[in-house]
């Protein structure tokens, strides 16, 4: 049969388990509340980190605009410039061609 008389032993061992869940608990507690904090710091960097990725598209974007716009204007002054020194070639013939009727 089974004794069911509860001894001072009996109580110390429950009493002592009771004790190390709890303590097992508040340390957990204590652990989740570090967790925690560590995780909302890490969310508000990687925020800070998104918005700076997304201000360094938009620099990107800008600094590729105005490469495009470099290149053209290049394109442009160097149509002009051809343009001249046609003008200047056509002018100087020109001007190297004897004139008749004159003297």
């Amino acid at each position: 049969m089974f004794d069911l008389t509860i001894s001072m032993g009996n109580l110390l061992q429950i009493i002592a388990m009771l004790l190390g869940g709890l303590f097992f608990l508040y340390r957990m507690e204590a652990r989740l509340i570090v967790l925690s904090t560590v995780q909302e710091t890490f969310t508000a960097k990687l925020r800070e980190m998104e918005t700076e990725l997304k201000k360094l598209a938009e620099v990107t974007i800008e600094i590729a605009r105005q490469d495009e716009r470099m290149t053209s204007q290049d394109l442009r002054i160097n149509t002009i410039a051809l343009r001249l020194d046609e003008y200047l070639r056509i002018s100087k013939e020109a001007r190297q061609v004897p004139r008749r009727g004159r003297g």
